[in-house]
Order: structure tokens, then sequence, then C-alpha cells
């Protein structure tokens, strides 16, 4: 008796998976994994090598060059590419570290630097420095000077940080200093 069943909990789970295969590979499902891309080098590897397996990789962005990439996002030209020495560049904020007075930064524009994570140094004085609050509801933008230094009052992982840089490598940030909540 045990041997039927443990032949059925073998074969079951083979079985589905195979029928699974199959519906992917034919487009009768999509699959899960296409579009998918980790930050872990690990998990990035086994993800292609689904899809690869599955013959659902797409390389369209990377056969795309990143002014295609950019036209397709709607965004205005000047967001493609600018000095960040003379323009505000727009960061993700990804951590803080109040006591060197650093932020790790991932770059949202410009965009020939998007996804970038640098640590850069938050030099701004206080007089620069604002919190700009969004209100969804009314589409207005209420600007507060800032009473404390921007690294001190960061909500990471939901604040944006604007600033022009000290440096073409965005090493400090050194004026026009805004928190976007």
């Amino acid at each position: 008796m045990r041997k039927p069943l443990a032949l059925v909990l073998v074969i079951t789970p083979v079985v589905v998976l195979l029928l699974l295969i199959y519906l992917v590979k034919t487009g009768r499902l999509s699959n899960p994994f296409e579009n998918v891309a980790p930050d872990n080098e690990a998990l990035s590897d086994v993800v292609g090598t689904i899809n690869n397996f599955l013959g659902t990789a797409t390389d369209e962005g990377q056969e795309k060059s990143i002014e295609e990439r950019f036209a397709e996002t709607g965004y205005p030209n000047q967001l493609l590419d600018f000095d960040p020495t003379q323009e505000q560049a727009v960061f993700g904020v990804v951590s803080s570290n109040p006591s060197d007075k650093t932020m790790v930064l991932r770059y949202i524009f410009p965009f020939t630097r998007e996804g970038k994570v640098i640590n850069s140094v938050i030099a701004c004085p206080l007089s620069d420095s604002k919190i700009i609050t969004l209100d969804l509801e009314t589409g207005e933008n209420k600007v507060s000077q800032a009473e404390k230094q921007l690294y001190e009052i960061v909500k990471v992982g939901s604040d944006t940080l604007q600033g022009i840089c000290g440096d073409a490598e965005c090493n400090s940030i050194v004026a026009g200093c805004e928190l976007v909540r």
C-alpha cells in the first residue's frame, strides 16, 4: 500500500510541473518571472535561468538605448542628462547616517544615472534646506523651512531628496536641498 502512495506523491508534482512548463511555453499561461529583476545577484541568476529555460527571457529593455527607454517614460528631455552641479539632481533615500552627515542615495534624475547608488555628504546650510509636502488631494505643495538638518529628519524609503551637487560625482550635496514628502 505504501509504494503506490509514494509513487503518487512523487509523480503528481512532476506532472504538475511539466503541465505548467507546457502551458508557459505555449503561451497559455504567462511566466510569473518574466519581468522580475531582483537586486540580489544569486536570485537574479536563478530568475534568468528560469526565464531562459521557459523561453520567455526578454532582452527588449537591454537592447534599447538609454535615450529610447527614456523617451518611453514621457518625462521632459531636460531630465535625461544634465550637470548636477548646476541643476538639482533627484534621489531616493536608501539610508541616512546623521553621525557623519551622509545619506546613501539612489539616483532618480538625471535619467542617465538612474539606479546608481552613491554615498553623499549632505552639506547644505540649514538656511538652504526645505521640506516640500505634496498634498495629493489638492495637488498643491507646501514648502517649509527645515528646522533640523535633512539627514536628521529624513524618512528613509519614502522621502526623495533634491539638491545641487558639489562635484560631478555628487560626493556632496551643497545647495538647494529639498526633502519631498
